[in-house]
């Protein structure tokens, strides 16, 4: 909407998982175009069909700029652009199973290949917009970009402080909740753990989790755990949600224990704002949201009883969920407002 407020005619492009997509956008005076889009995985045939519909799009509607995000749309998106000289800004948002700690001489092979093409979608980009200053670092550093793309670090995609908003804590019962992909890296399993240590001092305590099982991610949670963790009482499922918003408002405090490259999770950010304390990692993209002791604790990856450690404080001071959820509003409102985040984003592309 903030393009439209400057006077430009927009058109949305993404593969459509829903289809309530297109009317909710075309609503907005948003046009919308879907397109085949394989999120995970690398098929050549299914990449080959995005980059020449993107192709076909923008030789028919002839954008003065393009912005692109998440990265098939990052690297097809920019050798598409190049084309036809359209301006092409991408915007990072975490380098996700690029650089998590899994995958052996098989991810070795496929992450040389991804950086190959980062390298060939953004070689003649107008800019490059980052969510962290590690991974800005990161595409300098591996030559994913030139010394001379003009590049800027934005808060995140921000969080719209009028639709989310602050709710009272709530200290009896505690409830913790997760809201991600089902995959390890997103730190799910370590929750499970926790869970399950926090239960045996306190059975009051509730754990919730929000999300869906990612079938074709080698990393996902299997059905088999997840239905043990349901069945014996350790979490409360809710699955996939459109909305988030009422669970959050339930909620005491938000955990995250994520080792994944994260960008900067927007489900953090929808948790400050709704001033929900925040344990999670010091991982990039993560550690940006917290400032410890203050809006919550920042722990080691892959570590259970830092995770634990947290939960108890939180547990045997209530009073810290109140106090530590005002922090987290102060800092949405100071750093994570969607309004100063846009702001940010237009200026660097040359459009406000």
């Amino acid at each position: 909407m903030e393009f439209r407020k400057e006077g430009y005619e927009v058109l949305a492009v993404a593969h459509n998982d829903s289809p309530e997509v297109g009317p909710a956008l075309e609503a907005l005076g948003i046009r919308y175009q879907s397109v085949p889009l394989s999120r995970t995985g690398f098929n050549p045939f299914r990449d080959l069909g995005f980059f020449i519909r993107l192709t076909q799009i923008i030789k028919a509607y002839k954008p003065t700029h393009v912005l692109a995000y998440t990265i098939k749309p990052v690297i097809y998106g920019g050798m598409a652009s190049r084309f036809f000289n359209t301006k092409m800004y991408a915007l990072i948002t975490g380098l996700g199973y690029l650089e998590t700690e899994t995958g052996g001489a098989f991810k070795k092979v496929i992450r040389m290949f991804i950086l190959k093409l980062y390298r060939i979608g953004l070689r003649k980009s107008a800019g490059v917009m980052f969510q962290n200053n590690d991974d800005r670092t990161y595409f300098l550093t591996e030559k994913l970009i030139g010394n001379t793309t003009p590049t800027e670090v934005v808060n995140g995609s921000g969080v719209n402080l009028s639709q989310f908003e602050v709710t009272p804590a709530v200290k009896n019962p505690v409830r913790f909740i997760l809201i991600a992909r089902l995959i390890h890296a997103k730190g799910v399993g370590l929750y499970l753990k926790a869970a399950q240590e926090i239960k045996r001092i306190s059975p009051e305590t509730e754990f919730h989790l929000i999300g869906q099982i990612d079938e074709h991610n080698p990393d996902s949670i299997s059905t088999g755990e997840l239905k043990s963790a349901i069945d014996s009482g350790i979490i409360i499922f809710h699955g996939f949600q459109n909305d988030v918003r009422p669970f959050l408002r339930m909620a005491s405090v938000f955990v995250l224990p994520s080792w994944y490259r994260e960008g900067v999770p927007r489900t953090i950010l929808e948790a400050l704002a709704m001033g929900k304390p925040v344990i999670t990692t010091d991982n990039t993209g993560c550690r940006e949201t917290v400032q410890p002791g203050v809006n919550g604790f920042l722990i080691a990856k892959k570590q259970l009883e830092p995770l634990v450690n947290a939960m108890k404080a939180l547990l045997e001071d209530p009073e810290k969920i109140e106090m530590m959820g005002k922090a987290s509003v102060r800092l949405a409102k100071e750093k994570f407002d969607v309004s100063a985040v846009n702001n940010a984003m237009l200026k660097f592309m040359n459009i406000r």
